[in-house]
């Protein structure tokens, strides 16, 4: 074999494994969205009501996630919920287990801001928390979602959770201002 074809292979034999490496450590990642990721077809919980998320996986193994109470929702849309819902993430498929990873930015009471909430469950043991009902919880979080089932490997798929709260304005734009007298 020649000297430069050998260079050749190994340079892009390590430029390949760079992007499989790259590649994965971005799926999986949670995140906040972006603006023009921040779309809601339907609400699935208002403040203080129950938004119940199914976690489950397709038929390559890959998960799922589904909002069974939300009228109007395809797979693959945004799970849309209000300030002050209580999320509850369940599976229903036997000896499968599931885990949900926010980032430090998230909108749950639960866990402080900074630290990330982890949420575990398994068949019949669903997992839940409820949203801050403050002005700092309205957003867009992507979040990664790991579904494990007996005898086949868990993938990760990263959906999203928006919080909506209406308009928020700073408090100085929100008070009335004086009537010009002239």
């Amino acid at each position: 074999m020649k000297p430069a074809r050998s260079v050749y292979i190994k340079a892009g034999s390590t430029l390949l494994a760079l992007g499989v490496l790259v590649s994965s450590a971005i799926a999986g990642t949670p995140r906040t969205c972006s603006d023009s990721e921040k779309t809601c077809t339907a609400t699935c919980a208002g403040s203080g009501g129950t938004c119940y998320v199914r976690i489950s996986q397709d038929a390559s193994g890959s998960p799922t996630v589904t909002a069974p109470n939300l009228a109007g929702w395809n797979p693959g849309d945004s799970i849309c919920v209000d300030r002050g819902a209580d999320i509850f993430w369940f599976t229903l498929e036997n000896n499968s287990s599931f885990t949900v990873k926010f980032g430090s930015t998230h909108p749950f009471a639960s866990t402080p801001l900074g630290n990330q909430p982890i949420f575990k469950g398994k068949n019949g043991h669903p997992t839940h928390d409820t949203i801050r009902n403050d002005a700092s919880s309205p957003g867009c979080y992507e979040y990664s979602v790991k579904h494990c089932a007996r005898g086949t490997p868990c993938k990760p798929a990263d959906p999203k959770v928006i919080v909506k709260g209406g308009s928020l304005v700073p408090d100085d734009a929100a008070k009335p201002k004086p009537m010009d007298n002239k």
